[in-house]
């Protein structure tokens, strides 16, 4: 399994991920504060 930032991570039948799907259209500056918001949102 690859990161997006081209690190290998090693996979095992007990490796647990998830995944997000971005399909709306965003600008680059909104794609970049959208994680930050979320975390603000949930409450650290």
């Amino acid at each position: 399994m690859r990161t997006n930032y081209g690190i290998d991570l090693p996979v095992s039948p007990e490796t647990q991920a998830s995944a997000e799907i971005v399909t709306e259209e965003l600008r680059l500056i909104e794609r970049f504060f959208l994680p930050i918001k979320r975390i603000v949102k949930e409450g650290f």
